[in-house]
């Protein structure tokens, strides 16, 4: 059975079919702010190229943040609606999550806040496997310069002239890595699922 990924928080939006934790397809828009529409248009044809349909789905994973509000709200909205019609399982993972070094060693997950600051999470690889060390946050600048000098790299979906200073890699979320969490992932508690926000306890 097929999973749908989805991750609209940023200006990398993508959009993600796996199956166990083997990707099928990988729909990516960068720039602008996602509709609704152009949404469903992506997930629509990532499943006919991929020869699926709704009918093999059996669970949605949805990035809820931090990033944009408008934006993540848009594939939270969507990822609900394709869920609980059917009903299928709703995975929920931070927004942060998928942005990964390809770097052995720790490395910082970042989102520029558009407060001065930047929402960041640390992440450490080794080998094959990414481990959380911290839960995101939301950092000033002069909080970030002095928590990511043991960093080996900072990646993220985009960088500002404001984070110069910073070791910086812009991508978009890794789709193998996404689709490997949601596949380990389990959520008996559908009516939970909501956006991220950093001011409250981190729920994911």
């Amino acid at each position: 059975m097929t999973t749908l990924i989805l991750d609209t928080s940023t200006q990398k939006s993508i959009v993600i079919l796996s199956e166990k934790d083997k990707v099928l397809i990988v729909k990516k828009i960068e720039g602008g702010q996602l509709s609704s529409k152009q949404l469903f248009f992506m997930i629509d044809a990532a499943f006919q190229e991929c020869g699926r349909g709704q009918a093999d789905l059996k669970k949605v994973g949805i990035g809820v943040g931090p990033g944009s509000f408008t934006g993540t709200r848009v594939g939270v909205s969507a990822a609900k609606g394709i869920a609980f019609g059917r009903p299928l399982e709703l995975i929920p993972f931070s927004s942060l999550s998928g942005f990964i070094s390809q770097k052995e060693g720790l490395f910082a997950s970042l989102i520029d806040a558009r407060l001065g600051g930047a929402y960041m999470m640390l992440q450490r690889r080794r080998g094959d496997v990414i481990e959380e060390v911290t839960p995101p946050k939301l950092y000033s600048l002069e909080e970030l310069s002095g928590l990511l000098t043991e960093c080996e790299e900072v990646v993220g979906p985009h960088f500002h002239a404001d984070f110069a200073f910073l070791n910086q890699r812009e991508l978009f979320p890794d789709a193998a890595h996404l689709a490997h969490l949601v596949e380990m992932k389990k959520n008996r508690e559908q009516e939970r699922v909501s956006v991220l926000y950093l001011r409250d306890l981190y729920p994911c």
